[in-house]
């Protein structure tokens, strides 16, 4: 028997010779045979290899991939970013847009109250009428005593064409005026003093807002810092998943 190889290809030739021709077919065939047998035994056995090593691979990245994760979650928990980095950023964001928002209408009843009031004490300096000033014009009882004062002084103008000054309809007139006078003096310094109050609240809403952004700033300034090493880590963890 001779095994000759085909040059330029994986073909072998098997020549056997012997007295007897189906003899000779026989031994050729049974070399095939075994031939074949133990190139399957070869592979056979090199795949097991090839799985048992993937196995291992596969149990080795599956442990290194859940490791880099569990250090992922654990500097989530120990910063509080929440479910991520990214949603603990988006929360401060529009919290932030938020304040602003309420920083800038704030702001606008600061200056709003403020002209109020600068107004009514550039009113009291020159001696001007401070109900030409809305906000007391209008200010809670100030109309209706102020329609009643000029009923009043309307009827006493009409009682004075008939009585002197000392007459008991002329007294009991005037002490109407008096009591009503007094009650819109009240009303209008009233009215003055929930102003400034309104003033101040306005002030105290302001600069609490304003803190109150500050401090938020400060929480996403520090979320940009912890960002490096969370995207590391990320990076780390998602890697590993895609290798396993």
């Amino acid at each position: 028997m001779t095994i000759d190889a085909i040059r330029n290809s994986f073909l072998i030739v098997i020549t056997v010779q012997h007295q007897d021709p189906e003899a000779a077919a026989l031994i050729a065939n049974r070399f095939v045979d075994q031939f074949m047998r133990r190139l399957r035994e070869q592979m056979s056995g090199t795949n097991e290899d090839a799985v048992d090593q993937l196995n291992k691979a596969a149990d080795r990245l599956r442990a290194e991939s859940a490791a880099k994760d569990q250090i992922l979650q654990t500097y989530i928990k120990e910063h509080k970013l929440g479910s991520s980095l990214d949603a603990s950023t988006n929360t401060i964001k529009s919290r932030m847009m938020a304040i602003d928002s309420s920083r800038t209408e704030a702001h606008l009843e600061v200056i709003k109250r403020q002209n109020e009031f600068d107004q009514i004490q550039a009113y009291q300096r020159d001696g001007r009428n401070l109900y030409e000033i809305a906000a007391i014009a209008t200010y809670g009882s100030v109309p209706n005593l102020r329609l009643q004062l000029s009923e009043l002084e309307s009827k006493q103008l009409e009682l004075a064409e008939r009585y002197l000054e000392r007459h008991p309809e002329m007294i009991r007139i005037a002490n109407q005026i008096s009591t009503v006078t007094d009650q819109l003096n009240k009303a209008t310094a009233l009215a003055i003093a929930d102003i400034k109050t309104s003033l101040e609240k306005a002030r105290d809403n302001e600069q609490s807002l304003n803190v109150e952004y500050g401090k938020n700033e400060q929480d996403n300034q520090h979320l940009r810092e912890l960002s490096v090493e969370y995207d590391r880590l990320q990076q780390d963890a998602d890697s590993a998943k895609k290798q396993y």
